[in-house]
């Protein structure tokens, strides 16, 4: 009930109230009919203040499960923004191959991307409420999951001057554009959960 209402609600009754007022001038039905009007306030008053309270727990409810809905996005993006970071550190197809190879002389830690692989299966996607998110987070563990095979296959062309190195990279190259259009996609999403 609405504001609105409520207040049509009370001008009803007292309108009632003074009408029955007029009609009956006897000071018995005066008093019953006063007695009438007091126990239904009493009724409407403990209806308005159920149905206040009621409005407010739901509200209490749905911030909860919202704010609980943001954490796990923001969880899911801190993580995926940590698996770009990663990918982004591989070479590439657009790199020349002074640059990729200084790439992999940084030697990569491969476990740390099988930790943010295990991190991303450890977010509890079927409680996001929005299929295109669960697609993202499944996209960049999807690019996590393959790249330390095309990593190490760049790392062994490129220490032995092979130049098909490139065709490798250019597999990063993919995994790291998917990978960034799913954290857009978190992104987004976070955006569009809004706080009642």
């Amino acid at each position: 009930m609405d504001n609105w209402s409520s207040k049509k609600r009370w001008t009803i009754f007292a309108a009632i109230f003074v009408g029955a007022f007029l009609i009956f001038h006897n000071s018995e039905k005066i008093a019953a009919w006063v007695q009438a009007g007091g126990s239904i306030a009493a009724v409407l008053i403990a209806l308005e203040i159920a149905s206040r309270q009621h409005r407010e727990t739901l509200l209490m409810e749905e911030r909860r499960r919202v704010w609980a809905q943001k954490a796990l996005l923001t969880s899911a993006l801190a993580i995926s923004r940590e698996a770009v970071r990663l990918l982004d550190s591989l070479p590439n197809e657009k790199d020349d191959e002074t640059h990729a190879q200084g790439k992999v002389n940084q030697s990569i830690d491969l476990a740390s991307i099988e930790d943010v692989h295990a991190a991303l299966d450890k977010i509890p996607v079927d409680q996001f409420h929005d299929g295109a998110t669960i697609v993202a987070v499944f996209e960049v563990k999807r690019s996590l999951r393959g790249v330390q095979h095309d990593y190490t296959a760049v790392q062994t062309q490129i220490w032995a001057s092979n130049p098909g190195w490139r065709g490798n990279a250019a597999e990063i190259g993919k995994r790291q554009t998917v990978a960034r259009e799913a954290v857009a996609k978190i992104e987004q999403a976070i955006a569009a959960t809004a706080t009642p």
